[in-house]
C-alpha cells in the first residue's frame, strides 16, 4: 500500500504507524490533563497550606495529575515499549483504544465527583480506570506470548500488583469501606506513587537507557535490583497496613531500606553504563532523565521522613514535592525524548525517500529545559508553601507549574510544526 510522503513522493505505508499513533494519542491526552491538574492546585493552595488533605480541589489536582497525566502517559508508553524493548508484536491496537476511552472517562469522573461531593461518581471513575488497566494487562499478556525476551518482560509483571492495590484501595475509600482502616489513605498513596509509578520507572529505565545509549558496560540489563524494589515496597506496604501491630514499624523501615538499596543499585548501574558509553556525546534530554533519576532518590527519602516523623502539613508537602517535582520531571523528560520520535516516524517512516530534520533537531531544547525547570520550581515552591503554611508561596509554586505546562505544550507544538 502506498501513502503520500511529506515531499509528494509515494512511499510504502509504515506497518508500525498505528502503534506509533496510539502511543502519541495517549501521551498528548496525558499532557492535556496536566494543565487542569496544576490549575486545580492553584485553586487549592490555601487548603494545601492548611494541611487539608480532603479539599475537593486538592483531591482533583492529585488525581488529574496521577491518573490523567502519569497513568495515561504510562499506559501509552507501555503499548510502545513492551513490544520494542522485549522484541514482540502488540496483540491488539483496537483494545488499546477501548482502554483509552475508559481511561479518559474515568479520569474525568474524579474532579466531577470531588467538586460536586458525589463520591459514587468518584467510585465509578475508579472502576472505569480499573477496567482500563485490566484490558491493558490482557493486551500485554497476549503480547508477551510473541516476545523473544519473555522472561525479562515477565520480571516486570509484579509492579502491576501495586497499581491494582492502589485502585482497589481508592475505590474502597470512595464507597466508604476503607480496606485498611485508618491506614488506607497512606497505603493508597504508597501503593500508587512509590509501589507503582516509581518502581515502574526504576525497572524500565535500565532497559530504555540501554537502547538510548550504547555502552561497553553489560550489567545494566542483567541487574537484579527489581527484586529488592518489589520486596521493599511490599514490606513497607504491609507494615503500613498493619499500623500499630507488633513489628509493623520494623517492617516499614526494613521495607524502605531494601527499597533504597534497590534504587541505589539502579543508579550505580546507570552510572557505570554512562561512564563506559561508546560515544561521549549524549543528548541533553537523556541527561535530563538521568539527572532526574538521581534527584528522585533524596526526594523519596524526604517523602518517607515527612510521612513518618512530621505532621500532616509536611507529609502533604513531601507528597506534592515527590509527585509534582520528581515524577513529573521524569515523565515529562521521557515524553520529550519519545514524542519527537513518534512525530518523526509519522511524517517520514522507515521507507521515506527523502529525510527531513533529524529526530534530535525536532526538539526545541531551550523551551523544553525551561518547562522542566518551571515544573521543578513549581513542585518545590508548592511543597515549601504547604510545609510552612504559606498559602501565597504555595500559590506561586502552583502558578509556576502551570506556566511550565504552557511552555511544555508550546514545545510540543513546535515539534509538530517542524
Amino acid at each position: 500500500m502506498k501513502s503520500e510522503g511529506p515531499f509528494g513522493t509515494g512511499v510504502a505505508a509504515d506497518p508500525l504507524a498505528p502503534r506509533f499513533r496510539i502511543t502519541r494519542v495517549y501521551m498528548v491526552t496525558g499532557l492535556a490533563f496536566l494543565g487542569p491538574a496544576w490549575l486545580c492546585l492553584v485553586r487549592a493552595a490555601g487548603a494545601a497550606a492548611a494541611g487539608r488533605w480532603s479539599d475537593p480541589y486538592l483531591l482533583s489536582a492529585v488525581h488529574l495529575f496521577a491518573v490523567g497525566f502519569l497513568l495515561t502517559v504510562a499506559h501509552g508508553a507501555m503499548l510502545q515499549i513492551a513490544p520494542v524493548a522485549f522484541q514482540g508484536r502488540l496483540y491488539s491496537i483496537g483494545l488499546g483504544y477501548v482502554e483509552y476511552v475508559l481511561m479518559i472517562l474515568g479520569t474525568a469522573a474524579f474532579p466531577a465527583g470531588f467538586l460536586s461531593g458525589r463520591w459514587a461518581l468518584v467510585a465509578a471513575g475508579g472502576c472505569l480506570v480499573l477496567s482500563s488497566f485490566l484490558i491493558l494487562l490482557w493486551n500485554l499478556g497476549k503480547t508477551a506470548r510473541t516476545m523473544k525476551k519473555r522472561a525479562e518482560a515477565l520480571s516486570i509483571a509484579p509492579v502491576f500488583l501495586f497499581l491494582l492495590a492502589a485502585v482497589f484501595l481508592g475505590i474502597g475509600m470512595a464507597v466508604g469501606r476503607p480496606a485498611a482502616g485508618p491506614s488506607t489513605l497512606s497505603l493508597h498513596v504508597l501503593s500508587g506513587l512509590a509501589g507503582w509509578f516509581t518502581t515502574l520507572i526504576l525497572v524500565l529505565s535500565p532497559r530504555l537507557m540501554s537502547v538510548f545509549v550504547s555502552s561497553r558496560y553489560s550489567g545494566l540489563r542483567r541487574s537484579r535490583s527489581a527484586a529488592l524494589l518489589y520486596i521493599g515496597a511490599a514490606a513497607a506496604g504491609l507494615g503500613t497496613a498493619l499500623d500499630r501491630a507488633p513489628g509493623a514499624q520494623a517492617a516499614v523501615w526494613a521495607g524502605w531500606l531494601l527499597y533504597a538499596f534497590g534504587y541505589g543499585w539502579v543508579l550505580w548501574d546507570l552510572f557505570l553504563h554512562f561512564r563506559h558509553r561508546r560515544r561521549r556525546e549524549v543528548e541533553r534530554v537523556i541527561r535530563w532523565i538521568h539527572g532526574g533519576l538521581y534527584a528522585g532518590f533524596p526526594m523519596l527519602g524526604a517523602l518517607v521522613f515527612a510521612v513518618e516523623f512530621t505532621g500532616e502539613r509536611w507529609a502533604l508537602a513531601g507528597l506534592l514535592l515527590f509527585a509534582f517535582g520528581f515524577l513529573q520531571w521524569i515523565v515529562a523528560a521521557y515524553a520529550a525524548k519519545i514524542l519527537p520520535f513518534l512525530r518523526w516516524m509519522a511524517r517520514y517512516g522507515h521507507g521515506s525517500v527523502r529525510r527531513g530534520p533529524g529526530v534530535r533537531e525536532m526538539l526545541p531544547e531551550g523551551l523544553a529545559a525551561a518547562a522542566l525547570v518551571a515544573f521543578a520550581a513549581g513542585g518545590l515552591l508548592t511543597a515549601l508553601g504547604t510545609g510552612f503554611g504559606e498559602a501565597r508561596l504555595a500559590g506561586t509554586g502552583a502558578s509556576a507549574g502551570l506556566a511550565g505546562w504552557a511552555l511544555y505544550v508550546w514545545t510540543m507544538v513546535r515539534v509538530y510544526r517542524k
